[in-house]
């Protein structure tokens, strides 16, 4: 298994509309399978920053989730809500 971690850093005043632009991802993704968690959180800590915090059953799955339509289509309509470069993550589980 693995765990990744998308960190987003949106542009102010741009959050309603992010939010509307993830659900077809967040839906997509789950129903995806090998999907065992894909959830959005937002940070307490910086201004207009979400972490989108997944678990994969393995790599080759993420992978087909990464060339997938709705991950595509995300990039291309979120991604000039951006302010900052996508700062992805990925953690192998050590059994």
């Amino acid at each position: 298994m693995l765990i990744v971690t998308a960190k987003m850093k949106i542009k102010p005043e741009t959050e309603n509309i992010f939010l509307e632009k993830t659900k077809p991802l967040i839906e997509g993704s789950r129903a995806e399978k090998g999907c065992i968690e894909y959830a959005l959180y937002k940070s307490t800590e910086e201004e207009n920053t979400f972490i989108m915090v997944e678990q994969w059953q393995n790599q080759e799955i993420f992978d087909k989730h990464a060339a997938s339509a709705h991950f595509k289509q995300f990039g291309v309509e979120a991604g000039p809500l951006f302010a900052a470069e996508l700062d992805v993550k990925v953690y192998p589980i050590v059994e």
